[in-house]
């Protein structure tokens, strides 16, 4: 029990009352922003930094897009608002005392906003459940107070999972044009060290598909191999060497490492489109179309498997089960226009009209 002289409350009460439950994945607190009334007065009230602050971690995230990490932080979850309870107890020692104890806020954040002449600093404290307290400062004149909100959501990130943190600097660096991407090496470089040992596989499959990109193949594949060695049963480290032999003409040798890869990890599609593309590559088209009716049967809801069949079929002049096909993809999403034209181009090609 926990004494805080009104109100003794067991530590499952005390943390139900708060918002919080036993959960499994990553559970990420903010505390309001405190924030000098001047800002207040341009619209920055504390409500408005750590709304932003939250929505900007939440958009790095997306943007991101880890097919295998998404589940361990989810950016996705409504903020757990504390203004309910702040005018009754010193928040700040109460989430303290449930964090040490029980581990229910693996990623606590305070912070404020410091005015020093015309500039103002962001200060954000980073309270990791297990880890170093850390704390970032980023300044900048009054009228790019977003800025510092965007690099300190970049900082908090990288206390939440390194490895999302290098993933998003190297998503940003392909959309520069970037051909060494230096940025998301050093970030790769700062994540094998922050990340404990169960999780470097997911660094390691990272590093290796930056190598890749970079036209450094040889050294991805040795990477590539030291991430299966790290983890024999990571699906997308035999992936990622199935894509590297594939990309310096091996493709016969990447095909075992495909299958193992969809045998691990079924429910990931691109992983079953990029193993059909290396089987149309060195002629096999019959086994590509074979592969993606499996795939279909495995996970008949994703869009892009029906998509790939559709153009494997058109190839081979089957375009009737093609429009099939497209029309199965379209159905499934309504996000993508190339399925669409895929299934105009197949439909008109047997002088049918879309």
């Amino acid at each position: 029990m926990f004494d805080f002289g009104i109100l003794t409350l067991p530590i499952i009460g005390l943390a139900t009352m708060l918002g919080f439950g036993i959960y499994n994945g990553a559970e990420i607190v903010v505390e309001p922003i405190k924030v000098p009334h001047a800002l207040e007065d341009q619209g920055f009230s504390s409500a408005v930094v750590t709304r932003h602050l939250t929505d900007e971690v939440r958009r790095v995230g997306r943007i991101a897009d880890s097919s295998i990490r998404t589940v361990d932080v989810d950016f996705e979850q409504a903020d757990r608002s504390f203004n309910a309870v702040t005018d009754y107890f010193d928040i700040t020692h109460l989430v303290d005392a449930v964090r040490q104890t029980v581990g229910l806020v693996p990623y606590y954040f305070s912070g404020e906003m410091v005015l020093i002449g015309n500039d103002v600093e962001f200060r954000v404290r980073a309270y990791p459940y297990r880890g170093l307290v850390r704390e970032f400062r980023h300044r900048a004149p009054l009228e790019k107070v977003d800025a510092t909100i965007v690099a300190a959501s970049f900082d908090m990130l990288k206390v939440i999972d390194p490895y999302l943190a290098g993933l998003y600097t190297r998503r940003t660096e392909e959309r520069e044009g970037s051909k060494d991407f230096p940025r998301t090496f050093a970030a790769i470089e700062y994540a094998a060290i922050a990340t404990p040992a169960s999780d470097q596989h997911y660094i390691h499959n990272l590093w290796a598909r930056t190598l890749l990109m970079a036209g450094r193949t040889d050294e991805a594949l040795r990477v590539a191999d030291t991430a299966i060695a790290l983890k024999p049963d990571f699906a997308n480290a035999y992936y990622s060497k199935a894509v590297i032999l594939a990309s310096i003409g091996r493709a016969q040798e990447a095909l075992p490492f495909y299958e193992r890869a969809v045998n691990l990890r079924k429910e990931q599609g691109e992983i079953w489109v990029d193993y059909a593309k290396t089987l149309e590559s060195i002629g096999r088209s019959d086994e590509a179309v074979a592969l993606m009716r499996r795939a279909n049967l495995e996970i008949p809801l994703d869009p892009d498997v029906h998509h790939y069949l559709g153009k494997i079929l058109v190839k081979q002049g089957k375009r009737d089960e093609a429009i099939i096909a497209f029309r199965q993809a379209m159905a499934l999403t309504d996000r993508n226009e190339k399925y669409f034209e895929d299934y105009r181009q197949a439909l008109l090609s047997v002088g049918g009209k879309p």
